[in-house]
């Protein structure tokens, strides 16, 4: 137990002994004076809080009692070897936490380094995670873009498997295709030298002399012209 319990048990045995022998002196005042029915003038309320008083007092009297029989049955060597030890205990974990501090004071430095570390990391890897996002992106716009291209080099191969066909079935001998485009523009020739002379011959008649003639050679010209036309067409196809 420690000393404060025992200044407690000898404050509670000397007020046992004081209300004790108050408690004598109120009652031999009792007797001296007779009953209190013989006193004339009683203030009742201040009667009634003595009861109250005397009462509460008879309490605290019997737990005072209890605890200093509890008090008697401890052995005060055992309770100063107790607080020995336990106050030994206190200063080994004081003496613990001034070192813990020490500690903690000399470490706040790599503490810090390794907070300002681990931060850095930390963005290093929201950085990465941002740029992977974003060549994730590119990967996958250049994969649509390289199969629109492999798509098209198909429709493209395709067509031009078809048009190899289609060449086969068209294609003549080089010389026959020379012949066929001398002989265009010799037809050509001889038809634009006619048209020539029919507009000459046109411009030097009088129109009242041949009305009828000059019709029919108009119509003739027209049907020239158009042939003439058509040639050139198949000239420019035939040299493509």
């Amino acid at each position: 137990m420690s000393s404060l319990n025992l200044d407690v048990a000898a404050q509670a045995i000397s007020e046992n002994y004081y209300l004790r022998t108050r408690l004598r002196q109120m009652e031999d005042e009792d007797q001296k004076s007779g009953t209190f029915t013989q006193v004339t003038f009683v203030n009742t309320k201040t009667l009634e809080n003595l009861k109250r008083r005397n009462e509460e007092l008879h309490s605290t009297i019997s737990e005072l009692e209890k605890e200093l029989v509890r008090l008697r049955g401890v052995n005060v060597t055992e309770l100063c070897h107790e607080y020995l030890h336990l106050d030994q205990r206190r200063s080994y974990l004081n003496n613990e936490n001034i070192s813990l501090r020490n500690i903690l004071s000399n470490q706040k430095r790599d503490v810090k380094r390794a907070t300002n570390a681990i931060n850095f990391c930390q963005e290093k890897r929201r950085q990465n995670d941002a740029q992977n996002e974003l060549i994730r992106l590119d990967i996958e716009m250049f994969r649509r873009r390289r199969k629109g291209i492999l798509e098209e080099i198909h429709d493209l191969s395709q067509k031009e498997r078809r048009l190899e066909s289609e060449l086969q079935f068209l294609s003549t001998p080089n010389e026959q295709i020379e012949k066929e485009i001398q002989k265009v523009m010799q037809d050509n020739m001889k038809k634009d030298q006619k048209i020539e002379k029919l507009t000459h011959d046109l411009e030097v008649l009088e129109k009242g002399e041949i009305v009828e003639e000059s019709e029919g050679d108009d119509e003739e010209i027209e049907n020239l012209r158009n042939e003439y036309v058509y040639l050139k067409e198949q000239l420019k196809a035939m040299k493509k």
